[in-house]
């Protein structure tokens, strides 16, 4: 595992190719004089490596003269700083002495050269080369991202690139924090804070957590964010999770029930309370006002479908039916025994002729999904005949 800085690099004034010394500042207090941030990141957080993201007009010069200390050439300073000052948004990416450049900022690290996102091809472009970072990383790398500098529109999409790696890399990346350099009010305080946005992290895992819940059910990332700050609903999450995931549905009512104690808490935190508790009362609002529990399972059948979780929405929709007769008859609905007596109605009964079509046909096409036996139904066809059973059957329960 490595600390890895990616840090956007600016161009500075026409006339002033260099950054102006600063006295960068941490939430610490300690303090770091130089004219890279990046520098003083570097020793603040005990970096490993660097990527530098810049356009060809960016100041690769400063960044060579910079880290490269007495070692530097004064032959590829010029010779860089003539090419940057005279590249252009139309110039081809290409920094001569690139290698010495990334010699100079450390073992592992690279200069990254991009466009200057005036278009949708060069924003385009900018995400393919930040996603191509990946392969640079290692599994379990933290990334320490550094938005001071550079076009104000660059920083804050490739930013949201870097967010989605972390999101879908299986290097298991993390981005552990996000500084930002307030160079503007070092005049005023004397020193130049550096702050950390962490609550840009934050709302990002809380936006994928609501995202997953409301849509899937799914609580595993939101119970993770709260294992710290309310263990006992983190618990009451991920076990309603799980028993959504395995479509337990007697179990499900019952810890839908359980919820309940947590819809109108008050968290700690704003974002908790502004995500959890509207989810949680949604849900509650559409299924708990169902009494019976064939009506509940018509419910979570007509849940999954609108979430297209289609065979879990067929499974459902046929216990629905049975657990439907085993109330109409006045059978245990948890009895095994008592459901195939009420199966054997549903084919039998005259009384259950049009809950017989809706079974057989749901039926059908139940099993040919669960083992995998070909029919002539197409998979659409297959999905329309499933909004069309739960049409017919809301007529009869809910």
């Amino acid at each position: 595992m490595s600390r890895v800085l990616i840090s956007f690099l600016g161009t500075a004034q026409p006339k002033e190719r260099e950054y102006r010394t600063a006295n960068y500042q941490f939430n610490d207090g300690q303090q770091y004089t130089s004219s890279f941030i990046a520098s003083a990141i570097k020793q603040h957080d005990s970096i490993d490596k660097m990527f530098l993201i810049g356009t060809v007009k960016s100041m690769w010069e400063e960044v060579y003269r910079s880290f490269a200390g007495d070692s530097v050439d004064d032959d590829i300073y010029v010779q860089l700083s003539d090419h940057c000052t005279q590249s252009t948004a139309h110039s081809p990416l290409i920094l001569p002495h690139r290698a010495a450049v990334e010699d100079a900022m450390g073992k592992g690290s690279k200069a990254v050269l991009i466009r200057y996102g005036l278009n949708e091809q060069e924003i385009e472009y900018n995400a393919n080369v930040i996603f191509q970072l990946e392969q640079e990383l290692n599994t379990g790398d933290e990334l320490y991202v550094d938005i001071t500098h550079s076009f104000r529109s660059l920083p804050l999409f490739l930013m949201n690139c870097l967010i989605y790696l972390q999101n879908v890399s299986r290097r298991s990346v993390k981005i552990k924090t996000i500084y930002y350099g307030m160079l503007d009010v070092s005049g005023e305080l004397g020193y130049t804070p550096v702050v950390e946005l962490k609550n840009i992290l934050e709302m990002n895992d809380w936006i994928v957590g609501a995202y997953t819940f409301a849509n899937f059910g799914n609580a595993y990332k939101i119970s993770e964010m709260m294992s710290e700050q309310d263990p006992e609903a983190s618990e009451r999450l991920e076990r309603f999770t799980e028993l959504m995931n395995l479509n337990y549905l007697t179990a499900i009512k019952n810890e839908a029930q359980s919820l309940s104690s947590i819809r109108n808490k008050d968290f700690s935190s704003p974002m908790a309370n502004m995500v959890v508790s509207p989810i949680i009362k949604d849900f509650i609002r559409d299924f708990m006002s169902a009494e019976k529990q064939s009506v509940f399972q018509f419910r979570l059948a007509q849940w999954h479908l609108k979430h297209k979780n289609y065979s879990a929405s067929y499974l459902t929709l046929l216990e629905s039916i049975v657990t439907y007769v085993c109330e109409c008859e006045g059978k245990d609905i948890n009895d095994k025994d008592c459901r195939d007596d009420a199966k054997q109605l549903i084919w039998s009964s005259k009384r259950y002729n049009e809950l017989r079509k809706i079974f057989n046909r749901t039926n059908a096409i139940r099993n040919s999904i669960a083992h995998q036996v070909e029919r002539n139904s197409s998979y659409t066809a297959m999905i329309k005949k499933l909004k069309e059973s739960i049409e017919s059957l809301k007529k009869i329960i809910n």
